[in-house]
C-alpha cells in the first residue's frame, strides 16, 4: 500500500511541471520582440532619381505623350517605377504592349505614331547615343533616352 500512495503522489505532481514549463516558455516568447522585414521596401534612390528626371523632361514637352519601352529587360522595375511615379503626378505616358501585363491596360497607347522613352542599361546607352536619341536620364545602372515619333 505505501508504494501505491507514493505513485499516486508522483502522478498528482506531474501535470503541474509541464504547465509551469509551458507558462514560462509562453511568457518568454511573448516578451521577446520578433524582428521582421517591412511589407514594402523603400524604392532605391536610383529609381526615384530616374522617375523625377523623366517627369521633368516630359513636363518640358507637354504636347507629347510617349510610349515607354524597355530595351534592357532587367531594367523593367525602374521603368515601371517611373511609369507609376508619372501616373501619380498626372503626367501622361503609354507603355509598350509587351509590358501592359505589369502596369495595366489603362497604359495602352492609342493607334498612331508616338514618341518613345526607352529604358536601358549602359550598353544600350552607347547605342542610343550613336543613333542620335536624346538622353533624358543616366544613373549608374539605368539610362533613359527619348526618340521622337516618326
Amino acid at each position: 500500500l505505501p508504494v501505491l500512495v507514493e505513485a499516486g503522489r508522483a502522478a498528482g505532481l506531474s501535470p503541474a511541471i509541464p504547465v509551469a514549463a509551458a507558462l514560462v516558455i509562453t511568457g518568454l516568447a511573448v516578451r521577446a520582440p520578433v524582428s521582421r522585414a517591412g511589407a514594402f521596401t523603400p524604392a532605391p534612390a536610383e529609381a526615384e532619381q530616374t522617375a523625377v528626371a523623366v517627369a521633368d523632361f516630359l513636363r518640358a514637352h507637354p504636347n507629347e505623350v510617349p510610349v515607354v519601352s524597355i530595351a534592357s529587360p532587367d531594367r523593367w522595375p525602374i521603368a515601371v517605377a517611373a511609369v507609376l511615379h508619372l501616373s501619380k503626378r498626372g503626367v501622361a505616358v503609354w507603355v509598350d504592349p509587351q509590358w501592359l501585363h505589369i502596369v495595366g491596360r489603362q497604359f495602352a497607347a492609342p493607334p498612331g505614331p508616338h514618341p518613345r522613352l526607352v529604358f536601358g542599361d549602359g550598353t544600350f546607352a552607347v547605342e542610343a547615343r550613336r543613333s542620335g536619341l536624346v538622353q533624358v536620364s543616366m544613373t549608374q545602372d539605368v539610362s533613359v533616352f527619348y526618340a521622337k515619333s516618326s
